[in-house]
C-alpha cells in the first residue's frame, strides 16, 4: 500500500520517492498500530457497559462498591482505636508506710507479706481504657532516700504514701515530700497522695494531713486519698483519678516483663 515502484517514471525520480516512502513508513506503523489499540479499548470498554447492562452486573457493581465501603469504614474504626498507653509512677515515702503492700494488693488483689524494702520493686499494673501503669516502689529508709533522684527520670506521677498513724514522723514526711516538689525533673508530675491506714482508731483525718505536708503550697497537680493497704479501701479511686490526669500525657516507653 505504501510502496508504489512507479516503473514508468524517471528512475531517479522512483528512487526518490520510494526512499521518502521507507522513511515514513516506522512512523506510519506506529500511528497505525496506536490507532488500533485505541480501538480495542474502545470496543472492550463498550462491551463492558452492554454486558453490565445487559446482564445484571448493575448489582453486581452495586454490591461490590458497597462491599469497598464497608471495608473502608472498618479499617478507619480500626486504626482510630485508641493504642494502649504505659504511664510510669513513682511510689515514695517514709519506711514503713506501706508502701509495698499497696503495690502487691493492687497488682494481686490480696495482703502479701512483705519485708522492708532494700532497693526498689517494680511491677505492671493494668488498669481502665487502654491505660497501665509501671509502678516504681523505692525503700524509704534515711540513707535510702539519697537514692531516689535516680529514679525520678521519666516519671509522670508520684504516689506519696503516708502513715495516717504516725504522728510523730509527719514533720519528717512533709521534709521529704517538700524536697521532691522542688526538684526540676518532678515538676510537671501528678501527685497523689495515699493516706494510709485510715481505718485505724488514731488515724489523722485526711484534712490534717494534707495542712501538716503543706499540699496548698506545691505548684504540682494534687489529689490526696485515704485509705487501707490491707482491704483496698480508696486504692483504686487514687489510680483512677492519676489516670484522668494524666489522659493528655505522652505515654512513657513500654515496660519490658
Amino acid at each position: 500500500m505504501f510502496l508504489r515502484a512507479n516503473r514508468s517514471a524517471g528512475g531517479d525520480d522512483a528512487s526518490a520517492k520510494l526512499i521518502s516512502e521507507l522513511r515514513l513508513l516506522p512512523f506510519l506503523r506506529s500511528a497505525s498500530g496506536n490507532l488500533e489499540t485505541r480501538n480495542r479499548s474502545l470496543v472492550s470498554s463498550r462491551s463492558f457497559v452492554d454486558l453490565r447492562r445487559g446482564c445484571g452486573w448493575g448489582k453486581v457493581w452495586n454490591l461490590w462498591t458497597s462491599m469497598g465501603q464497608t471495608l473502608g469504614s472498618m479499617l478507619q474504626n480500626l486504626f482510630t482505636i485508641q493504642s494502649a498507653r504505659n504511664l510510669r509512677l513513682l511510689m515514695l515515702g517514709l519506711d514503713a508506710a506501706g508502701k509495698t503492700t499497696i503495690l502487691y494488693k493492687l497488682k494481686m488483689g490480696e495482703r502479701v507479706a512483705t519485708i522492708p524494702t532494700i532497693g526498689f520493686n517494680v511491677e505492671h499494673l493494668q488498669h481502665e481504657n487502654n491505660v497501665s501503669f509501671t509502678v516504681w516502689d523505692v525503700g524509704g529508709q534515711s540513707k535510702i532516700r539519697q537514692l531516689w533522684c535516680h529514679y525520678f527520670h521519666d516519671a509522670q506521677g508520684l504516689i506519696f504514701v503516708v502513715d495516717s498513724t504516725d504522728h510523730d514522723r509527719m514533720r519528717e514526711a512533709y521534709e521529704e515530700l517538700q524536697r521532691l516538689m522542688e526538684d526540676p525533673i518532678l515538676s510537671g508530675v501528678k501527685v497523689l497522695v495515699l493516706a494510709n491506714k485510715c481505718d485505724l482508731p488514731k488515724a489523722m483525718s485526711v484534712k490534717e494531713i494534707s495542712e501538716k505536708l503543706g499540699l496548698h503550697h506545691i505548684r504540682q497537680e494534687y489529689n490526696i486519698q485515704g485509705c487501707c493497704a490491707i482491704s483496698g479501701e480508696g486504692l483504686f479511686e487514687g489510680l483512677d483519678w492519676l489516670a484522668t490526669a494524666l489522659k493528655e500525657v505522652p505515654s512513657s516507653s513500654p515496660w519490658v516483663q
